[in-house]
């Protein structure tokens, strides 16, 4: 399926992410929001399970932060077809504080990444703009593909 998504996750301790492109970004310990989408071969399945992939090539900023060992993802929110992923990261940005040119290189958002205080207000959100929310999966360090 293809679609836009919010990949939600807990950052187990503060850490300081730098991305190929030399940009830094410090975030600390807690909940956060990550809105993407796929619309490419393999749709929201293929990306999302690349993202719990520990091993992989570092192409997109959200690849910095999964690869982290305090990274542990919670659950991910999908919205079928649509093209939504500013949509998504501007209402959650309502709710949180969103991490200053995370994520948006591509678009004029000022992030797509929201650091929350806790899931059950974005869950909310995320259900009211008609996403399914898939949760309790579990990172895939070995490569294989778990359906969002």
């Amino acid at each position: 399926m293809k679609g836009s998504y919010c990949l939600i996750f807990r950052l187990t301790e503060s850490t300081e992410v730098e991305t190929k492109g030399g940009k830094r970004f410090t975030l600390e310990a807690g909940i956060y929001c990550y809105a993407g989408s796929a619309f490419g071969p393999g749709g929201v399945e293929a990306r999302v399970s690349r993202h719990l992939r520990r091993e992989k090539k570092l192409k997109w900023h959200i690849d910095f932060v999964t690869t982290l060992r305090c990274f542990e993802p919670e659950a991910v929110a999908v919205l079928e077809g649509k093209r939504a992923e500013c949509l998504i990261a501007g209402e959650l940005s309502k709710l949180g504080k969103p991490v200053k040119g995370f994520g948006s290189t591509d678009c004029k958002c000022p992030s797509h990444l929201i650091k929350l205080e806790s899931p059950q207000s974005a869950y909310r959100l995320l259900e009211k703009l008609g996403a399914k929310i898939h949760k309790t999966f579990s990172r895939r360090g070995d490569g294989s593909k778990r359906n969002p």
